[in-house]
């Protein structure tokens, strides 16, 4: 049954009676002690009243006989003191009324005595005795009465003293019957709430704690010890439970223990007691009934792991450390065995010191794992092996295609500069592109291979995202000059020019991205545009895209898109070619460097590939760009609203805010102003051509108005008559690039010099390179390779000397005639003394160690370039050669050279 009470209500009601009638006790007592003493004060007043009445009784009787002022006096005296002693006495009942019958008699008997002093000393002589007589009977009746109230005062103030005295002592033995009966209540409450309850726990604890988790208390809640009683309950039921869990998962572990060879072992540290458990023992191979010490289980080990266990044993006793072995056992019966030892300390207290006290640990037969791990082992070596021989083979692949590749770019390069009619000029183009297609191939499986085997690595160095872009349009110029396509590429003005990363593997997966748009893509265009996502201090994200209007693709072929070697459907090779590379290795680059490439298309409506990438900012460079300063106001006409975009991006970078015009029509009814304008636009307008508009532009504005045509490379010539005449000032070639742009801004306006009217870009411009002047060592053992280079750098001005082997290059260099020799191109790989141990020997040898050295290489691996690096060479340029990187540090090193070491 639930108490009516908690324990702690009632306990604090019996304590709220006791202080109550305590409180309440000693008021009373405190009120009646206030009263007595009051009434003691006028039962004290009252006897001293009676005292002097009957002294005044007295002194009257002697007035009366004998009349002298002495006892006049003495009466007066006395009867002041009466009358001041009337005045403390304060009765409210009918003692009160005797107070004032006293007071009443006492002065009619002072009135009475005034008249009897006054006729006793009065010369009147005649009076006669007997009226004398009647007075003085008078004056002593009036002083017995005052007597005889004085004592009925008195009295009454004692029986009043006493009675107030009896009431105190009735309320005091009341309260101490009324603190027995709450004090008796309070001891049954502690008895039956408190003693029995605490039994009853003790008792079901006491249970609990031999075993028994099924006792409970048994007791209802609703008070303290209740709740207390009910959570020993709950816990009693929950260690129930716990401990069946235990038991169960005691089994599983011994089950998963024999399913995976695991026991576990105790060590006390102090007596060096081992025990096992049966896991243990069925590891060791020993029967369960045998107790095993622990020099008995340590000669289990060889003697080497026997050693390793006893050091890691005494460490973890001293220091606590872990015990983490791997080590070969003998079983009992003999067999070899490898286990897995591990242990954890257990410390205890002794006073203020921590001591070590137990190992328990783990101890698991590992046999097949190292067996399987072996095994892994030996697999891992023959594949890092097989791997090895891949490498070789696609390095030796790579160098036997490349070389012979090298020749062919050559000789075409050699065969264009010649005079040839357009026919031949076409068939060594192709022949070109062609060499250069096969190069882009061997160049992605490589690739492919390095980014598999971890070899690929990133380059941190500086770079301009609008260079980037520029060298992507030349890169593509050749891919859309025979497409009736667009391609254009554009920046955002807020993004960041000068950044850090690797700007190499990114052009290449732009240049892949962009070549597989543009294959695809026969109609249209294809823009591959830059925005910023994000930027700070340090970095910025970019984002690229590439969008065409192609053929697209459907779910299928997207789910195969980026798959090595494979291509969306099996006709594309057989219509377009390719082998499925790019797109692949484009993935894996942009995965190294850190972003993911999406892509969305549609049948029919082309596709959109995108991926952003985090790269650093250049702190060396400043952020702001060159501004042009024009004196011309630049529209910009284009019936192409994507290019339109994209060249107005590129104006705007230069600090120039154009006009733009889709519509020509709308430009050419442009009020004259007193700016002169300058006019880009393009060769194809949707109502007429770009040239016409031009005619008609400078007719209606006058000669100040200058006038830049957009236009294809193959265009370029037939325009010719048009800048001769003026109808023109300038051509700028398609794709639009970000320099050549800023050049024809510059060169129109007047703000820069030009050769020509027409502006191209410089990377295309071979010829102007000129290498008059320097003289050049070419070592190769190759002879067409040595013919080839001979004719290129020969062709731009530099005397050139050829040396088919290491040995001929070091006896070339130590001819005293030979000291002119301004760069020397040397091959790394030759028979009997290769490059490198070559340029060792001039280094150091000779003591050549100012003479450029580049090394000429069909390896395409970093680590071959960081040989070549490391041996002494300044400078490695790849095979097949690209002419215009071999132009370019040609000149770069040798003028270096004639900088640093003037000529006598």
């Amino acid at each position: 049954m639930k108490p009516i009470l908690r324990l702690k209500q009632g306990v604090l009601i019996a304590l709220v009676l006791l202080v109550g009638l305590a409180v309440v006790a000693v008021a009373t007592v405190v009120s009646i002690n206030q009263q007595r003493n009051y009434v003691l004060e006028q039962s004290i007043a009252a006897r001293k009243i009676s005292r002097l009445s009957t002294r005044m009784l007295v002194l009257t009787h002697t007035a009366s006989e004998y009349m002298t002022e002495t006892n006049v006096r003495q009466w007066w005296v006395v009867h002041q003191s009466i009358s001041d002693e009337l005045d403390h006495l304060h009765f409210s009942d009918e003692s009160g009324e005797l107070s004032r019958q006293l007071d009443g008699r006492l002065g009619d008997l002072a009135a009475l005595f005034s008249g009897f002093s006054h006729l006793q000393h009065s010369e009147q002589l005649n009076l006669d005795e007997r009226r004398n007589s009647v007075l003085t009977d008078r004056l002593i009746s009036e002083a017995e009465q005052l007597a005889e109230l004085s004592y009925k005062i008195s009295d009454t103030a004692f029986e009043r003293q006493e009675a107030l005295t009896h009431q105190r002592k009735m309320i005091v033995l009341v309260f101490t019957l009324l603190f027995g009966i709450n004090s008796f209540l309070l001891l049954l409450l502690i008895r039956y709430r408190v003693v029995r309850p605490l039994e009853q726990i003790e008792n079901a604890a006491n249970a609990m704690r031999a075993g028994n988790l099924n006792s409970r208390c048994g007791l209802p809640e609703g008070d303290e010890l209740g709740d207390v009683a009910a959570a020993l309950d709950l816990l009693a039921l929950e260690l129930n439970n716990k401990l069946a869990d235990v038991t169960s998962t005691t089994h599983l572990l011994e089950v998963a223990g024999r399913m995976c060879g695991v026991g576990a072992w105790t060590l006390n540290v102090s007596t060096h007691e081992l025990t096992w458990s049966k896991q243990t023992y069925a590891i060791v191979e020993a029967d369960f009934t045998h107790q095993p010490t622990l020099e008995e289980a340590i000669a289990l080990y060889p003697e080497d792991s026997a050693i390793k266990l006893s050091r890691a044993l005494e460490d973890a006793a001293r220091t606590g450390a872990d015990v983490n072995l791997e080590l070969q056992l003998r079983t009992y019966k003999g067999n070899l065995i490898w286990v897995h030892v591990f242990g954890e300390v257990t410390w205890k207290l002794e006073g203020t010191l921590r001591k070590s006290w137990m190992i328990r640990g783990a101890f698991q037969n590992i046999t097949e794992r190292r067996r399987v791990e072996e095994e892994i082992r030996q697999a891992k070596e023959l594949a890092e092996s097989a791997s090895k021989a891949k490498g070789e083979f696609l390095s030796n692949i790579s160098h036997e295609i490349r070389t012979p590749l090298n020749a062919v770019v050559g000789l075409a390069y050699i065969l264009k500069q010649s005079k040839l009619d357009s026919s031949q000029l076409e068939f060594v183009e192709k022949l070109e592109n062609a060499g250069r297609g096969l190069i882009d191939l061997v160049s992605g499986v490589l690739d492919v291979s390095k980014i598999e085997a971890g070899a690929m690595e990133l380059e941190k160095r500086p770079f301009s995202t609008r260079h980037l872009m520029d060298s992507l349009a030349d890169l593509m110029t050749g891919a859309v000059a025979d497409k009736s396509i667009e391609f254009v590429v554009s920046v955002a003005p807020n993004v960041p020019d000068h950044l850090v990363g690797d700007e190499t593997k990114l052009r290449q997966v732009l240049v892949n991205l962009a070549g597989n748009a543009i294959k695809f893509t026969e109609n249209g265009y294809v823009k591959v545009g830059v925005t910023l996502d994000q930027l700070d201090k340090q970095h910025c994200v970019l984002r690229f895209i590439i969008q065409d209007t192609g053929l697209g693709m459907d779910a299928g072929a997207m789910k195969r898109l980026f798959q090595s070697f494979s291509q969306a459907d099996s006709s594309i090779s057989r219509r377009f070619g390719g082998t499925g590379i790019g797109l692949a290795l484009s993935q894996k680059l942009v995965e190294l460097m850190g972003g993911t490439i999406s892509a969305v298309s549609a049948p029919g409506q082309g596709s959109l590939f995108a991926f952003s990438l985090m790269l650093s900012l250049d702190s060396h460079a400043s952020a702001k760009p060159e501004v042009c300063e024009l004196a011309y106001d630049v529209m910009l006409v284009d019936s192409f609203k994507t290019r339109l975009d994209s060249v107005a991006h590129m104006v705007e970078w230069t600090g120039v805010v154009p006009r733009c015009f889709v519509h020509p029509e709308l430009a050419l009814n442009l009020p004259r102003d007193q700016q002169p304008r300058l006019f880009v636009v393009n060769g194809q307008l949707h109502d007429m051509n770009g040239l016409e508009f031009a005619r008609t532009l400078k007719e209606s504005h006058g000669p100040a108005t200058k006038v830049v045509l957009m236009v294809r490379p193959k265009e370029v010539e037939s325009l010719q008559p048009a800048l001769s005449a003026g109808q023109l000032d300038a051509v700028l070639t398609k794709p639009v690039s970000f320099s050549a742009l800023k050049n024809v801004l510059q060169v129109v306006s007047g703000t820069a010099a030009a050769a020509s009217g027409t502006v191209n870009r410089p990377m295309n411009q071979n010829e102007l390179v000129f290498l008059a002047g320097l003289t050049v060592l070419a070592v190769d053992d190759h002879k067409l390779n040595l013919m080839i280079l001979k004719k290129i750098l020969e062709t731009h001005g530099a005397k050139v000397i050829l040396a088919e082997s290491g040995q001929a290059a070091i006896q070339v260099l130590s001819e005293p005639n030979h000291n002119d020799v301004d760069v020397c191109l040397m091959d790394v790989q030759m028979p009997e003394m290769d490059g490198m141990e070559t340029c060792l020997y001039l280094r150091d040898q000779l003591g050549l160690r100012q003479l450029p050295i580049l090394a000429l290489t069909a390896g395409v691996m970093e680590s071959d370039h960081q040989q070549a690096l490391a041996a002494g060479m300044d400078e490695v340029l790849v095979k097949p050669l690209q002419i215009d990187k071999v132009l370019d540090a040609v000149k770069r090193w040798g003028t270096q050279l004639r900088q640093r070491v003037p000529m006598p």
